[in-house]
């Protein structure tokens, strides 16, 4: 599934979503908005983002898809 296709609406606490930049975050919260969602990433190229385990402000367009 493509981000054109995203219905960030649906997406749910506990749902895996994969980046642009090929990072894979869980989400975390979904305000309902349509335009961000909150979540921490479980696997990313910059390894200290996924030891942080903060939980980061993901724009709708910085998402590819989600993963499955």
């Amino acid at each position: 599934m493509d981000s054109e296709n995203l219905n960030l609406l649906s997406l749910q606490p506990g749902d895996k979503v994969v980046l642009t930049d090929g990072a894979v975050v869980e989400i975390t919260d979904n305000p309902g908005d349509g335009v961000w969602v909150f979540g921490r990433y479980l696997a990313h190229p910059d390894a200290a983002k996924v030891e942080a385990a903060e939980e980061q402000p993901i724009f709708a367009q910085d998402i590819q898809g989600v993963q499955r």
